[in-house]
């Protein structure tokens, strides 16, 4: 059982990288088409400007928000996984090692 939560906690580390990467991508993507695109989007010479730097400085603070939510949830997903699967470990004594007491002299 220890063996399927971990297998679980990878296919979940997965998808939860993927979202992260998708998210990450659709970052840079916008913000790239912000600054390239700043002068189409407003009549205003100086609020391109801003428009411009405004998408470049979210999409590098973005971008380490991204990653520091993606560190945070992947140990969730670890400490999750090695908590439930001591759990089960526990519940079931049967698989648990067993000692045997040898008499003094043995």
């Amino acid at each position: 059982m220890p063996r399927l939560i971990w297998i679980i906690a990878g296919a979940g580390f997965v998808l939860w990288s993927l979202f992260a990467w998708l998210g990450y991508a659709v970052l840079g993507w916008a913000g790239d088409f912000t600054a390239r695109n700043a002068g189409h989007l407003t009549a205003s010479a100086e609020l391109a400007d801003w428009l411009a730097w405004a998408a470049g400085v979210i999409g590098a603070a973005g971008g380490t928000l991204i990653v520091i939510v993606w560190l945070f949830g992947s140990a969730v997903i670890a400490v999750m996984a090695f908590g439930i699967s001591r759990l089960v470990q526990h519940r079931n004594p049967s698989r648990a090692p067993r000692y045997r007491v040898l008499p003094p002299g043995q």
